[in-house]
């Protein structure tokens, strides 16, 4: 590897019947949870609070709520895919993190690249084709860039055969 730099191989799997925990609802964790929505997997909140739009999501079915904070047993109820934690508290996030780990459920902690078993893409959807893609950790904005531009020409194929 160049740089030293950590690559992430990007893995597509079947999301259907995967249990995912997100913890916390603020602004990184309703986007992360955006993205899951879209997807086919079996999603639980803990957070004090929801939005209108996860209010809505959760209306409609397609996220289970659990209002309140963090509290270690909830790794025991369910055999978790992953955990992504989004907590505006580091203290807590860290020990998810751990919590995690000593039982061996992948996990992602917005605040600490250090504490990501894997990356959330910038995803692209349109109908054959999803993606998504992920940098090192260094520049988001970078990722986010290019994903545009990817969009883009994904969207003019995909239209060119209709």
């Amino acid at each position: 590897m160049e740089n030293n730099r950590k690559r992430h191989f990007p893995l597509f799997i079947n999301p259907k019947g995967l249990e995912v925990l997100v913890i916390g609802a603020g602004k990184i964790g309703t986007r992360r949870i955006k993205t899951l929505v879209k997807y086919d997997f079996n999603i639980t909140v803990v957070s004090g609070h929801l939005s209108d739009e996860l209010d809505e999501c959760c209306a409609q079915g397609q996220l289970s709520w659990v209002q309140g904070h963090f509290k270690e047993e909830i790794l025991d109820l369910k055999e978790w895919f992953f955990v992504v934690a989004c907590t505006d508290d580091k203290e807590v996030n860290d020990a998810i993190y751990r919590l995690c780990k000593d039982r061996d459920i992948l996990v992602n902690c917005c605040d600490n690249v250090n504490h990501c078993d894997f990356y959330f893409p910038a995803v692209f959807i349109n109908d054959p084709i999803s993606g998504g893609l992920v940098g090192d950790g260094s520049d988001h904005h970078l990722v986010s860039r290019a994903a545009k531009e990817v969009r883009k020409v994904i969207e003019s194929i995909v239209d060119e055969r209709k």
